[in-house]
């Protein structure tokens, strides 16, 4: 952990109140990325009930430090090869939630994330995990961006990150997997993604773009770069 980042773990849980709690996430859109050394990190340490273990137990000691109420699983790619996933790392998460569950008890929080893709959704068995997680995060944003540009039926056109239409589809696997709708919590962006207009008249949807100026992470401005850029 970063020594600059203590400071604001104390700071963010500090605002808790008797109607507002503080949890912790643990991983990341960027944790599975193809060249990250973390790749692979959630699928080894869900693998046997020993590694299981000693996360629950660092866990738990890290929330005690600072003050946190609950954790979040953002283990985004699971189950996917090229982003270092394997075949039972669904399982395996399956285990994971259930034994923090057992171990948590009614003390501290937790909640999964789930993608808003089918295409890693289908990695994930959320109806499975309803028992033992207070909630599963829907990440009901990001659904694009300039990586729109990588895939074949979409291209490079300009299309809103978030939409109501596109989140309502991305939700149907999860009513025919069982899930209660009352365990799904409904992600928001604090964010939005940088595009640069190929042609600068347009103005409609579909546009087509070239990559825009982002901020710390490229092509996307996030919540503090929104702000001054405000009229």
């Amino acid at each position: 952990m970063n020594q600059a980042d203590i400071p604001l773990c104390k700071e963010f849980t500090s605002l808790k109140t008797n109607n507002l709690q503080t949890w912790v996430a643990v991983g990341g859109w960027s944790l599975n990325d193809v060249n990250s050394t973390t790749r692979i990190a959630y699928s080894n340490m869900v693998s046997t009930a020993a590694n299981r273990r000693a996360f629950i137990t660092s866990l738990i000691k890290f929330m005690d430090m600072y003050g946190f109420q609950g954790a979040d699983l953002h283990w985004q790619y699971l189950s996917e090869p090229k982003r270092g996933g394997r075949p039972d790392d669904a399982k395996n998460l399956v285990f994971l939630v259930k034994e923090m569950r057992a171990t948590f008890g009614t003390r501290y929080g937790i909640s999964v994330a789930l993608a808003p893709d089918y295409w890693y959704l289908r990695g994930f068995r959320p109806a499975d995990m309803q028992d033992y997680a207070d909630f599963k995060g829907f990440m009901a944003y990001d659904l694009h961006g300039p990586w729109d540009t990588d895939v074949k039926a979409l291209g490079s056109l300009i299309r809103p990150q978030t939409n109501i239409t596109e989140i309502d589809k991305g939700l149907i696997p999860l009513w025919f997997d069982g899930v209660d709708p009352s365990n799904i919590n409904m992600g928001m962006a604090c964010n939005g993604q940088s595009y640069k207009l190929a042609d600068p008249s347009c103005r409609h949807m579909d546009c087509s773009f070239v990559p825009g100026q982002g901020g710390a992470v490229e092509n996307a401005l996030l919540h503090a770069g929104l702000c001054p850029t405000k009229k």
